[in-house]
């Protein structure tokens, strides 16, 4: 289910032996994005660039946090059972609009309530997934590009997409009610990332780089929890909860 006619288009052409169902919907309209029959949903769809966001402050409040709140009801309805928010390290003590429009669809995942269980993961950058900074390198790799830079001091967890895969399904199952599940994921400069991914991508050669500074909304470095999270942080072998607080 998405808005993206293109994407849906692509999707059942990679999968077109699977038998899936493709849906056309906009999560921004209340009561068309039907879930009947369904156990668990996963929720992904937001904006999520941070400079885009900036300008387009309405449009992402009304994507993140009322697509969101519209998406929760929805799958009560329709009977769903479990409901998964893919959220964002962005959402710890936010400075710019995507991470505060995040940080209130975190806030509606902690309802108290006996019809649905509603359980959120809170991720850095995905490697390879749509949009990343992965994706974004590799097109200018192909292209010719030079590598853009906003600081090279910036840092930020990263997680692979299988891994990121695999940390949802899991959240959802044994999830409870309430909590947020963050991988422990690793910190790093923007610098070493970048030049892991122009290895991976160009081992024989380094591709240029071009620095474009700080763009509003983002931070130096990104947080995985709040102080105050801090104090009811459950610390796992491989990732923390966050239990919900008790109002």
């Amino acid at each position: 289910m998405d808005i993206d006619e293109n994407g849906l288009f692509e999707l059942r052409e990679r999968f077109a032996d699977v038998g899936n169902t493709y849906m056309l919907r906009d999560i921004k309209r209340e009561h068309t994005v039907e879930m009947k029959g369904i156990d668990t949903v996963f929720h992904c769809a937001a904006l999520k660039h941070v400079d885009i966001c900036e300008k387009n402050a309405w449009l992402t409040v009304l994507t993140n946090v009322y697509g969101t709140r519209n998406v929760i009801l929805q799958a009560i309805d329709d009977g769903v059972k479990t409901f998964v928010l893919v959220s964002t390290d962005k959402a710890v003590n936010p400075i710019g609009v995507m991470g505060a429009t995040k940080l209130l669809a975190e806030k509606l995942m902690q309802w108290d309530n006996k019809r649905i269980k509603l359980v959120t993961v809170r991720f850095g950058n995905i490697w390879g997934s749509r949009g990343s900074l992965y994706m974004r390198i590799k097109h200018q790799i192909e292209t010719g590009n030079p590598i853009t830079i906003t600081d090279p001091d910036m840092k930020r967890y990263y997680f692979s997409l299988q891994e990121a895969a695999e940390f949802i399904i899991r959240a959802g199952e044994e999830g409870k009610n309430g909590e947020i599940w963050i991988p422990k994921m690793k910190l790093q400069s923007l610098e070493w990332i970048i030049n892991e991914i122009c290895h991976e991508l160009c081992p024989n050669a380094m591709p240029p780089k071009k620095l474009i500074g700080i763009r509003p909304g983002e931070k130096m470095v990104e947080e995985l929890y709040t102080e105050q999270e801090k104090l009811r942080l459950i610390d796992h072998d491989s990732f923390y909860v966050i239990p919900p607080l008790e109002y």
